[in-house]
């Protein structure tokens, strides 16, 4: 062959060939700098345009429920019959904000005796719902239904405690009042439990909503009881 008519190759690309079996050329490092910047904003911006429909999803979602927190049916009527009884349940908020990082947050419905019963909701229903979430650590408490007894998770001094069910928290020692409306009578925590809003359809409690709670009007917290 004429070393004149084979085509003159640039740079060496390691034995490289064209279709037809010549060397194949070197693509410039800017080529390849510009093909991979095209690469890397294609991929972003698929990514962009699939949160972008998540969001109008939700917000979607959103507006058509008038901005309220998804219901959700817990417990069963049948099942709370007798004093004290507690139905234990998750409930999914649909979304993570305001909830601590959470989006199912733990709670529990309780039959009140007549004795324990001061909100309205309560004297009408005869139940309460609340988080099992401390106000003080996020950690899920326990429910106690015998303080002065043995065993369970209950810091607090026995001797002190009420002869009704109280939830504790058995990060930090907390200890609420479940017969007081949830307040704290032992531990850190600055404030009663967290509520839930609630309807009872039929057989059926339905959780509507989800109320934070405010400081006590009497603090208990730290004084023993007689009852």
């Amino acid at each position: 062959m004429n070393p004149a008519t084979v085509p003159r190759v640039s740079g060496n690309c390691g034995g490289c060939k064209m279709g037809d079996g010549r060397d194949a050329a070197i693509i410039p490092k800017w080529k390849r700098h510009l093909a991979r910047m095209l690469v890397g904003a294609s991929f972003l911006c698929a990514l962009g345009t699939l949160a972008a429909l998540a969001v109008i999803d939700y917000a979607d979602v959103a507006k058509r429920a008038g901005g309220h927190r998804p219901e959700q049916s817990v417990a069963s009527m049948a099942a709370l019959r007798n004093d004290w009884e507690v139905a234990e349940f998750i409930y999914d908020s649909g979304t993570s904000t305001g909830f601590g990082g959470r989006r199912n947050i733990p709670g529990f419905v309780i039959r009140l005796p007549k004795s324990a019963r001061q909100r309205p909701e309560e004297l009408q229903s005869g139940l309460q719902v609340y988080s099992r979430l401390s106000t003080d650590t996020g950690c899920i408490v326990d429910i106690v239904r015998n303080p002065r007894g043995a065993g369970g998770t209950l810091w607090a001094p026995r001797l002190r405690m009420p002869t009704t069910p109280v939830a504790s928290d058995p990060c930090h020692g907390s200890v609420f009042d479940l017969a007081r409306g949830g307040e704290v009578i032992f531990g850190p925590a600055p404030r009663p439990l967290d509520r839930f809003t609630f309807e009872v359809r039929g057989d059926k409690v339905v959780i509507t909503g989800f109320v934070k709670s405010k400081d006590p009007e009497v603090s208990l917290r730290n004084h023993s009881h007689a009852r």
